[in-house]
């Protein structure tokens, strides 16, 4: 080998050593930085012979482990999925309150219970009538509590998926703005290390926002569909379009258009295909999870709970037990209840109340003649007096209703004794094709289900959070794992660098040892 290619070599490595030592200056400049994955620098030894040798550089590339990234990226969806279902689980379980708690709705119907029971002991006390109006009113007041709650929070959660399609449209377009940037680059000098990095760390964002498979073609350019196989990125962003929709206790999605809420269209925002019920997983998935399932059920217990309650005051649900009724609990208007079409109700599909909880009241007629909470609806019973001339006379002491609300509307069986019949637990809410169902026991008491609603209800946030959180470890964990294997390690680097300090003296030591063979040469020669 000559000495030129001997310089060459030399200088080739030199100029390999300074693109090594600027990837570990870049490296441990980017530790801290997001997304960020260890560089290095490709390089191949030139063949040799007589008159070439060295070493040849290519590009800058990464290190990366597809099956963790595709992994972290359906840990992702499920932690962001799960933490948005704990998220609106657990407010809604503040404002219900504990099953201790002595503000609870089934707290609040058994204080109306025991007014029942004070008064049953004194029927003519005014003041004992007064306070049972009272509880009436307090228990009604919670129901409308509660229950509007989780109407509202199904129009956050409405708002909410609006809002994160323009998050997902937003992120689509800067994936493909990057993958287009990457097909430009492949095969350049300049590289695209850096391109996929910031390409890997938005399909990471958008991953918690749907649950999005991500496949890479041998262009460089990514493939994003959704585990249901809707396609959101092909070269081109397929966007994702819905409408704002104003939530109501009765509305409901429904692919066929009914119920008030507009579906999520991949594409055309007219004419695209309805994607709602394939997005089942990330922060959306979670989102429609609780408006159209979650909270919905939530709501039917509720509904559930304010027409028993209303419907076995009334004594619709015996109406041949001999009991007085009192429509002690109406809808808005203060005298009907809902579902109550045919004045003798023994059975409403729960269709009929929906929403009903956020609009129990106290019947009109007992707020304004207390001593109807004693007798019933008809009043003090009357019997004619004895001469058959002069207006009928109450029949005193009479507490047959009295006796039927603490022994039988707060029980399990009525006057005759019957059973009364069960709760609704099939066929819930507003949508005929949903069949919502609810695991709480149907023929129980009145109380017995408030107190199931409330610990049901309860323990859905308490296990929601505690899923949330086992998914949050798992994909922290899992994240640290493909941190370490693709990440930057400052030890490592600072080895790398001493090892490449060391390469860059040998290839100078070679150029001057050459510099001096040729000046020996020079002075030979002249």
């Amino acid at each position: 080998m000559s000495l030129s290619v001997a310089i060459s070599s030399a200088i080739s490595g030199l100029r390999a050593t300074q693109n090594n030592i600027a990837t570990v200056s870049q490296n441990t400049s980017n530790i801290q930085t997001p997304g960020y994955t260890r560089k290095f620098v490709t390089q191949e030894a030139q063949v040799h012979t007589p008159t070439t040798g060295g070493v040849r550089t290519g590009q800058v590339q990464r290190t990366f482990d597809q099956a963790l990234y595709r992994e972290l990226l359906q840990r992702e969806s499920q932690a962001a999925h799960l933490e948005t279902v704990s998220t609106t689980l657990s407010s809604i379980e503040k404002l219900q309150g504990s099953p201790e708690s002595q503000t609870s709705i089934s707290a609040r119907l058994a204080d109306l219970r025991d007014d029942f029971i004070g008064l049953a002991a004194k029927p003519e006390s005014v003041e004992l009538q007064a306070d049972v109006v009272n509880s009436a009113q307090i228990f009604a007041a919670s129901m409308n509590t509660v229950a509007n709650a989780i109407i509202d929070k199904r129009s956050e959660t409405q708002d909410a998926i609006v809002n994160t399609i323009d998050t997902v449209n937003g992120l689509l377009t800067d994936i493909a703005q990057l993958d287009r940037q990457i097909f430009q680059t492949q095969g350049t000098q300049q590289g695209t290390a850096d391109l996929q990095d910031r390409r890997d760390l938005k399909i990471r964002d958008l991953a918690k926002l749907v649950d999005v498979v991500a496949l890479e073609r041998a262009d460089g350019t990514m493939l994003l569909m959704t585990r249901g196989g809707a396609t959101l990125l092909d070269r081109v962003p397929n966007y994702l379009s819905t409408s704002p929709s104003r939530i109501a206790a009765s509305s409901y999605y429904d692919p066929s258009g009914a119920g008030g809420i507009a579906p999520i269209r991949l594409g055309d925002p007219n004419t695209g295909v309805d994607i709602t019920q394939d997005l089942r997983g990330g922060q959306l998935g979670g989102l429609l999870e609780l408006r159209d399932d979650i909270l919905p059920r939530m709501q039917a217990e509720l509904d559930e709970l304010a027409h028993m309650v209303a419907v076995r005051f009334k004594g619709k649900t015996a109406p041949d037990d001999g009991a007085p009724g009192l429509t002690l609990f109406t809808d808005t208007d203060g005298v009907s209840i809902p579902g109550d079409v045919s004045g003798s109700v023994d059975y409403a599909p729960p269709i009929l109340y929906v929403g009903f909880a956020s609009r129990i009241r106290v019947g009109q007629a007992v707020m304004e003649n207390a001593e109807l909470v004693r007798y019933g609806d008809g009043g003090a019973p009357k019997v004619p007096p004895a001469s058959g001339s002069s207006p009928p006379d109450p029949i005193a002491g009479s507490t047959i209703f009295l006796k039927n609300v603490v022994d039988h509307v707060f029980g399990t069986t009525t006057l005759g004794g019957s059973n009364h019949i069960a709760f609704n637990t099939q066929g819930l809410g507003a949508n005929p094709r949903r069949n919502l169902t609810s695991s709480i026991p149907a023929n129980v008491s009145l109380i017995d289900f408030a107190q199931s609603v409330l610990v049901k209800q309860s323990s859905e946030a308490g296990w929601a959070k505690a899923r949330a959180t086992e998914a949050t470890a798992m994909k922290e964990e899992l994240d640290f794992r493909y941190s370490d294997k693709t990440g930057v390690n400052l030890d490592e680097e600072v080895v790398m660098l001493t090892v490449l300090q060391r390469s860059y003296a040998a290839s100078s030591r070679v150029i001057t040892t050459v510099e001096q063979m040729y000046d020996s040469l020079f002075r030979i020669a002249g």
